[in-house]
């Protein structure tokens, strides 16, 4: 049952950071392109601009389908093969907390 709860706030942990990082992208909207660091998310917004789609829109409609992807999939690990989900759940959330600590505390570095 512990193993299973932390399994699960590990989900949530990658979920929140979304959020958040989400919440900045519209938050700085209007000078997204100017400022994003990852040229993924660069190539999206120019592109959806270019189409005469909302870039950043679209940027975060991808981010939210991305990340119920990789929940899915950690879930379907999980109820699978248990020993497999630890390195791959530990892995993203990992990385999720990485980004928002840069997101919040980058500027120090």
């Amino acid at each position: 049952m512990a193993k299973r709860t932390i399994f699960e706030m590990c989900l949530a942990v990658i979920a929140f950071v979304t959020a958040v990082d989400i919440f900045w992208s519209i938050y700085l909207s209007e000078s997204l392109l100017l400022h994003e660091e990852n040229p993924a998310a660069r190539w999206v917004i120019y592109w959806g601009n270019r189409l005469e789609i909302n870039g950043v829109a679209l940027l975060c409609a991808l981010k939210v389908v991305g990340t119920f992807i990789v929940l899915s999939v950690c879930r379907a690990i999980y109820v699978r093969k248990p020993r497999w989900a630890w390195p791959v759940v530990g892995g993203v959330t990992a990385f999720q907390v990485w980004l928002f600590v840069y997101l919040h505390f980058g500027h120090l570095f």
